[in-house]
Parts: structure tokens; C-alpha cells; sequence
């Protein structure tokens, strides 16, 4: 009889995670890249503001979601 080689462990691949935008093109000025979006963790709520028109959206968030 003989001996079995031992088999190889495969290498682990880490999963890269896709960052999020943070800003996008207005669509009451069309501007491009005038949108931030801010996430406050602590506070529990997001908010959305051109930079140019001065248009904002504020909503609260839930706790699904990272650090950006």
C-alpha cells in the first residue's frame, strides 16, 4: 500500500465590498456631482443637500446601514 499526498487548502478570498456614493447630479439644477448625501450615525437620520440650489431631504434611517 501506498500513502496519499495530502490535499491543498485552498486560498480564502476576501470579498471586496463596494463603497457607496456620496455624491450624485442634481436633478432640479442639473449639476453634476452637487449632491452629498451625510449619514449620522449617532442621531439615527441621513440627509440629502445640493450644494448649488440649496434643495435638502432629511429622513430618519434604520440601523442596516455602515460607515461609509
Amino acid at each position: 500500500m501506498t500513502m496519499g499526498k495530502r490535499k491543498a487548502k485552498r486560498k480564502v478570498e476576501k470579498r471586496v465590498k463596494e463603497k457607496l456614493a456620496r455624491e450624485f447630479n442634481c436633478v432640479f439644477c442639473n449639476h453634476e456631482n452637487a449632491v452629498s448625501v451625510k449619514i449620522d450615525q449617532s442621531n439615527k437620520t441621513g440627509v440629502v443637500q445640493c450644494r448649488n440650489c440649496a434643495v435638502g431631504y432629511q429622513t430618519s434611517i434604520n440601523g442596516g446601514w455602515t460607515n461609509l
